[in-house]
């Protein structure tokens, strides 16, 4: 397989703005986008009134504006996997994926600049 360099024709539905509804957490988002937006914003309420029925565009500008919670830092990577997971749940975007395979294994790091970058896992520590 060919690495993926952008998310388009195929590889669309890989992109976090990609439309698609599904529920995480018992909410209903239409993209990973804005569950990602408003999961980020200190203020939940504020931003699911200004990026819920936004259209995506809109959804990640307002949510760039709004004020991330205090442990954005300690927990985005775990709200991001479990919005990722929530979002390839369903039967159509999940066969999609395995059809890729191991998207990360394809992946070139000019496509995505948080899962392009491989990050470095530290070494377990010898007993």
């Amino acid at each position: 397989m060919e690495p993926i360099t952008k998310f388009d024709g195929w590889y669309a539905f890989l992109y976090n703005t990609h439309r698609a509804t599904f529920k995480h957490e018992g909410v209903k988002y239409t993209s990973a986008a804005h569950a990602y937006y408003v999961l980020r914003a200190k203020d939940r309420l504020a931003a699911e009134r200004y990026i819920m029925d936004a259209p995506v565009n809109v959804a990640v500008a307002c949510g760039k504006q709004l004020v991330p919670r205090d442990d954005w830092q300690e927990v985005s990577e775990s709200v991001m996997l479990g919005i990722l997971r929530s979002k390839f749940d369903g039967p159509f975007l999940g066969h999609l994926l395995l059809q890729i395979g191991d998207p990360l294994k394809h992946l070139s790091s000019q496509c995505d600049v948080f899962f392009g970058i491989h990050k470095e896992v530290p070494a377990a520590a010898s007993p």
